[in-house]
């Protein structure tokens, strides 16, 4: 006697279970952390590149299968005369993003990752993005510094504004808008000159670029940590965690929207 056949459904213990479904997800990896700065210095620190972001559709989601994720850590902010760190690098479905590159001290030139950092100060550039390779691009271009002033961080939308030579802060480069509606892995903002005290720290699970410091202010801002984001129809079940990974499940206009903010083991149920 022939055996089951499912149909576009998981065979369970002789009955039917949920069906299959389509599944389109982001990854977005950890923003980089901003530059310091010397606080006898007038020169800002650039601002860290955005997490790489790259989209993928046409998933099929098996209800019982487990995947394991790796949600990218933020980039730590630079302290007193020190660069940021690299953000941490994102996977999901054999498919990741890199995390953004560290924002620099002054007189420095920018570092590549997802989105590449600012140059600090006059002759020093910005990073290229995108060190992925990945078609299409992951991230943007770190700003050029100006005199005393730092480039903005490269975001996944866009390039950082070059350094304004001036107490004013440069803009990282813009983010994209998600699956969800939500604009995510943005560049953090370039340092001004001067005895300012200004630096943008990002938001957890944005995978933005933490700002760089204003002249005289000290330590940059930290970036912000990564994101798998998952879309599916709302007629399916939660997607579920376990071994550590975090989500949280929304819906709107017929999807449900799973954000995993923890790396760890996820399953579609």
């Amino acid at each position: 006697m022939a055996g089951p056949v499912s149909f576009g459904y998981q065979v369970a213990q002789g009955g039917y279970s949920n069906p299959e479904y389509t599944v389109d997800y982001a990854v977005i990896a950890g923003g980089g952390g901003g530059g310091g700065t010397f606080g006898s210095s007038s020169r800002g620190g650039s601002g860290g590149g955005a997490g790489g972001y790259r989209t993928f559709t046409g998933y099929t989601g098996v209800p019982g299968t487990t995947i394991s994720v790796t949600v990218g850590a933020a980039g730590t902010k630079g302290g007193i005369g020190g660069g940021g760190a690299k953000g941490g690098n994102s996977t999901a479905l054999s498919n990741s993003s890199t995390g953004g590159g560290a924002g620099r001290p002054q007189i420095s030139h920018g570092l590549t990752g997802g989105s590449g950092s600012g140059g600090a100060d006059a002759g020093f550039n910005g990073a290229a993005g995108n060190e992925g390779s990945y078609t299409p691009s992951e991230g943007g271009n770190g700003g050029n510094g100006a005199n005393l002033s730092a480039g903005g961080g490269g975001g996944s939308g866009g390039n950082g504004a070059n350094g304004t030579g001036a107490s004013s802060r440069s803009a990282g480069g813009a983010g994209t808008s998600s699956l969800d509606g939500t604009t995510y892995a943005a560049g953090g903002n370039g340092g001004g000159s001067g005895g300012g005290t200004h630096s943008d720290h990002a938001s957890a699970n944005t995978g933005n670029g933490g700002g760089g410091s204003d002249g005289n202010a000290g330590a940059g801002g930290t970036g912000g940590s990564g994101l798998i984001l998952f879309k599916y129809p709302d007629s399916a079940s939660d997607i579920t965690a376990s071994s550590g990974a975090a989500v949280s499940t929304s819906s709107a206009g017929g999807y449900k929207y799973t954000k995993v903010t923890a790396s760890g083991d996820i399953t579609f149920n």
